[in-house]
Order: structure tokens, then C-alpha cells, then sequence
């Protein structure tokens, strides 16, 4: 079985990578934020036989980075900068004066300083 195979044949469970971040830590946001975002930026200069693999991972460390309570700062500021680079373009932009915006950006600054 070639790792495009596996991978594809995996898409329902949690991939090899993501699950050595998960594994042994109760609190693995800012591993799997970090992770997703060399995921992002990895799918746009990828092979397309490479996307395959890269889109199951990608759909594992987001269903981890939503799904699992925070249990730290700084698990809660891997998950509010997630959201914000995730859906921000969703979420935000709303408001004319961009307060939308600043809200998720002054939440992510004061809890980083508590």
C-alpha cells in the first residue's frame, strides 16, 4: 500500500501524524495549530496526488483544534488564533469599522498577557 492509499483509506480516523501529536499530552492545541499551519501552507504548493493525504490531515487537526476542551492559556490562544486565521474571513469583516476584527485580535493579545 502506497502512503496516498493509506492515507486516503484512513480519512475517517485520525492521521499518524496528528496522532503522535495528540498522544501523551492532554493538551495539545498549540502542536496541532502549529501543524495545521504548515498543512495550509503546504497545500497550496503541493502535487495534486500530495492534496489527497494533506486534506485528510488537515480535516484530523481541525476536528482536534474544535473539538477538545482547553485546558490552558495557552491551549485557548491556539484555539482563538485557529479561529481566526481558520474563519476569520467568515467571521469577520461584518462590521464597517473592522471592530469585528479587533475584537478577535484584543482577545488573543489580553489573554496572551494574563
Amino acid at each position: 500500500m502506497n502512503r496516498r492509499d493509506f492515507f486516503v483509506t484512513t480519512a475517517a480516523a485520525t492521521s499518524v501524524p496528528t496522532a503522535l501529536i495528540i498522544a501523551g499530552t492532554s493538551n495539545p492545541h498549540r502542536r496541532l495549530y502549529e501543524r495545521w499551519k504548515d498543512l495550509f501552507s503546504n497545500s497550496n504548493s503541493s502535487q495534486e496526488d500530495d492534496l489527497d493525504a494533506l486534506a485528510v490531515e488537515m480535516i484530523a487537526v481541525e476536528r482536534e483544534i474544535c473539538t477538545a476542551p482547553a485546558k490552558s492559556r495557552d491551549a485557548l490562544l491556539a484555539q482563538l488564533e485557529f479561529a481566526r486565521d481558520a474563519f476569520g474571513d467568515f467571521w469577520c469583516g461584518n462590521f464597517g469599522d473592522g471592530n469585528d476584527t479587533r475584537l478577535l485580535d484584543n482577545m488573543i493579545a489580553s489573554i496572551s498577557e494574563m
